[in-house]
């Protein structure tokens, strides 16, 4: 089973807090899960990514081809990203057998996120100093069928 809490609309918006609660909850009812953060994945596997349309749909991608991989070997995978386009949902979504792809939409003003912005990256982006910023200067896409409704 994989359970991807990603495709949450800004950064700050919860997905880490909700990502942790969840994978101590299945902990508790001995279920194994990991959580897969946007964040680490794009320091090691997807470093070689940037923000672009066609880099963010390679992350998402790959982030996909893992929890696949968590999936296959009995892990539940919370993938906590940020996926703003929703063609690259549903790629990630074909990935995984049916009823593997659990969305989950945490529907956060982005003012809210932006007041939250513990690493700068709103200001950064507001200046210019970001391209290709979710919410800012780049499209969200809201989920017409995420799971959490």
């Amino acid at each position: 089973m994989c359970l991807c809490t990603g495709n949450q609309i800004y950064m700050s918006s919860g997905k880490s807090t909700v990502s942790c609660a969840l994978s101590k909850s299945l902990y508790k009812m001995g279920k194994l899960a990991y959580i897969l953060d946007g964040d680490n994945v794009r320091h090691g596997l997807n470093r070689d990514l940037g923000f672009k349309a066609e880099d963010r749909a390679e992350n998402i991608r790959r982030v996909g081809e893992v929890a696949k991989l968590f999936a296959d070997a009995g892990v539940i995978c919370i993938a906590n990203v940020i996926s703003p386009y929703r063609r690259d949902r549903d790629v990630c979504r074909g990935i995984l057998p049916d009823g593997y792809f659990i969305e989950v939409f945490i529907d956060v003003p982005l003012e809210v996120c932006e007041a939250r912005d513990a690493k700068g990256l709103y200001k950064l982006a507001r200046a210019g100093k970001i391209k290709g910023f979710a919410g800012i200067d780049d499209p969200y896409k809201v989920p017409l069928n995420c799971e959490n409704d």
